[in-house]
């Protein structure tokens, strides 16, 4: 859950960058397991902000990081996950009120520099200590490109996967599915609580949790 009393606004310095990287970081949920702390690379709650974004938007970062509504940015991610001996990915999502939370790790997560499109690799996956988990719908663009509407990197230059999703995301998988999983798609919050099964919104295929939809969805970083 997301306790505003328990986060802070700090500057991490990695040793890839000259000068520190703003986060969003948790000092009070930590792991478990590993008591490390919460780096917040992403929040998406509300309904008002879109992450349908090109790919300098991505590479920047856009956002509020006050607001619960951000995406750090793609730059930030690789020299983050560049700069220490071992990252770990966690992808929350959760229903509505926070009733249902669910939550995955990637152990070893790597992203490349702009040069590699920022390529995304992991070693494992398995659910967050405590938690059921989500499974795991980034098998399919595990060691892929970061695709955006206008950097399409998807296998079929036919299919614009980032126009699909109306998001930025590891999506160009090779099956040429536009991925298992839309994090930064659009949050529809409908009255029944339920997926509408249309293209762009968030998702993640290997939530079983029926036709429940994704309220909110935030991700973070642990080193």
């Amino acid at each position: 859950p997301w306790y505003p009393k328990a986060e802070l606004i700090v500057q991490i310095q990695p040793s890839l960058n000259l000068d520190p990287i703003t986060i969003v970081c948790d000092l009070d949920l930590l792991n478990p397991v590993t008591n490390k702390t919460r780096n917040y690379v992403q929040k998406h709650h509300q309904l008002g902000v879109t992450f349908n974004r090109l790919w300098d938007d991505y590479k920047n970062g856009f956002g509020d990081l006050s607001q619960n509504e951000y995406w750090i940015g793609n730059e930030a991610i690789h020299k983050l996950t560049s700069s220490f001996p071992s990252s770990t990915l966690v992808i929350e999502m959760a229903s509505e009120n926070w009733l249902g939370i669910w939550q995955q790790t990637y152990e070893g997560f790597r992203v490349g520099d702009e040069a590699s499109e920022y390529l995304m690799t992991y070693t494992s996956t398995s659910p967050y200590p405590g938690n059921s988990g989500m499974g795991d719908s980034l098998i399919q663009v595990n060691n892929t490109m970061f695709c955006t509407a206008d950097h399409n990197n998807n296998i079929d230059p036919n299919v614009n996967c980032g126009t699909v999703r109306q998001s930025g995301f590891w999506l160009c998988d090779p099956g040429n599915k536009c991925g298992h999983g839309n994090p930064n798609g659009q949050l529809m919050k409908t009255g029944n609580g339920e997926i509408l099964y249309v293209y762009h919104e968030v998702f993640w295929n290997t939530l079983n949790v029926g036709t429940t939809s994704p309220w909110f969805v935030q991700m973070w970083l642990e080193f």
